[in-house]
Formats: structure tokens, C-alpha cells, sequence
């Protein structure tokens, strides 16, 4: 009987072998099952997380930028303590502030009446049309027309003063120092149509005005002229 020595093991092929507890080279790594209850509470981490940092980085602007930050209660007063008001505008601000404040005065209405709305009966209204100024009434235009021409012809009587008259083959008048005869134009409307003795007769459109010479007064000088419409022919 043959003594056999120890028979060689096969080499172990890490490769091809598998069961419990083993692995294999050739095996892929498989990726390990995430429930849909992870995935939701890892997307509200992630943005509860987004949250608190967007909110630091605008407090830690706001401190940078020197700007107050918004709170629940605001205040009630206005602070003038700050970089970017002008201190110019500040004073002006409370000047006009105490100016409006000693113009204010109390309403001196009776407290009784405060509050108080009478009924308002039909003989108490007022009719805003029936109150109103009334309109200026407009004038007729020939009335308006009549009138101006009366008061330039009283302004040019005013102007004209007979000193003397000169009867002959020529007759002359002298009127404001100046010599006239028949048809002459006297001041700025009037025309002479006539000369007599002391006497001037003007025509004006359809109308005939006479100025007379007045006697000599006590220290030699002539009296004023007067002047008189003629009635129409």
C-alpha cells in the first residue's frame, strides 16, 4: 500500500465563487434603495436650509448697507438720527412744523352744537341759483355805441373856446386862438357850418351844436364859452 502525499488544493477562484457571506470580483456594486419618504425629508432639508441662508445673507446687506431692519411694530416717531437726511432740511421741517402748530386755533363753535344737524325745512333751503350774484345784464350794442359818442362829444366840448368872431365877405371865427372859417374841421370831430355874430354853429353827423361867446368878465378877460344842441329840422 502506497503512502499518497497531501493532495493540492485547486486554486481558489475568488472570480467564480459565491454563496453567504461571500462575494464576487466580477460582481457590480448594486446602489443601495432609497424609500420615497428619504427623498422628501432630505428636499425639506435642502430647502429649509436655502431658507436660513438667503435670510442671513440679507440681514448681513442690511447691516452693510447701514439700513434699519423692518420689524414687526413700527415706530411711531421719526428718527432724525440718520446719515442721509440733511440737517438743513431737518430745521426747516420743524420751523414749518411750529408755524402750523401756533396757526392752529380752536373752532369757536358752542359745544352743544357740535354734532348738531338741523333739519332743513323749504323755507330755510336755499336756491343756489336764486342766491347766485346775478349775471351783469349785457348792454344793446347801438345803446352802448349812443353812449360813447356822447362821451367823446363832451370831451371835445370841453376843449373848444370861442374868443371872438369876424363878420365879412369872409366870415372867421376864433376858436382856442386859432382862425376858422366855414367848413373848417375844429378839434377832432366837429366841423363850423355857420358864423354869426358871437356865435358858432358845429355840425357832428346829424346833429348841430351851437358855441356862443360869453360877455367880458369885471377883470377884462372873456367869460367861458358855452355850448347847446339844436334841435333836429
Amino acid at each position: 500500500m502506497s503512502q499518497r502525499g497531501p493532495v493540492p488544493e485547486a486554486p481558489l477562484d475568488l472570480a467564480k465563487r459565491s454563496g453567504p457571506g461571500m462575494f464576487s470580483l466580477t460582481d457590480k456594486p448594486q446602489a443601495q434603495e432609497v424609500s420615497g419618504k428619504g427623498k422628501k425629508i432630505n428636499s425639506y432639508n435642502i430647502i429649509f436650509m436655502g431658507m436660513i441662508t438667503s435670510s442671513v445673507l440679507v440681514i448681513a446687506s442690511m447691516r452693510l448697507l447701514n439700513r434699519p431692519i423692518a420689524t414687526a411694530e413700527a415706530s411711531e416717531t421719526i428718527s432724525y438720527d440718520r446719515p442721509d437726511i440733511d440737517p438743513k432740511r431737518q430745521a426747516q421741517q420743524e420751523r414749518m412744523l411750529a408755524s402750523l402748530q401756533n396757526t392752529q386755533t380752536t373752532l369757536n363753535v358752542d359745544p352743544k352744537m357740535l354734532g348738531y344737524t338741523p333739519m332743513l325745512t323749504r323755507e330755510r333751503r336755499v336756491d343756489p341759483v336764486s342766491a347766485a350774484a346775478p349775471a351783469p345784464k349785457q348792454m344793446d350794442p347801438a345803446e352802448k355805441a349812443r353812449l360813447e359818442l356822447a362821451s367823446k362829444r363832451k370831451s371835445e366840448f370841453e376843449k373848444l373856446e370861442l374868443s371872438g368872431t369876424t363878420l365879412g365877405r369872409v366870415p372867421v371865427a376864433r376858436i382856442n386862438g386859432e382862425l376858422f372859417k366855414i367848413g373848417d374841421k375844429v378839434g377832432e370831430i366837429f366841423t363850423i357850418k355857420a358864423i354869426t355874430q358871437r356865435t358858432v354853429e358845429l355840425t357832428h353827423q346829424d346833429s348841430t351844436f351851437v358855441l356862443e361867446q360869453h360877455e367880458k368878465g369885471k377883470d377884462g378877460k372873456p367869460g367861458k364859452s358855452s355850448i347847446r344842441r339844436l334841435p333836429p329840422q
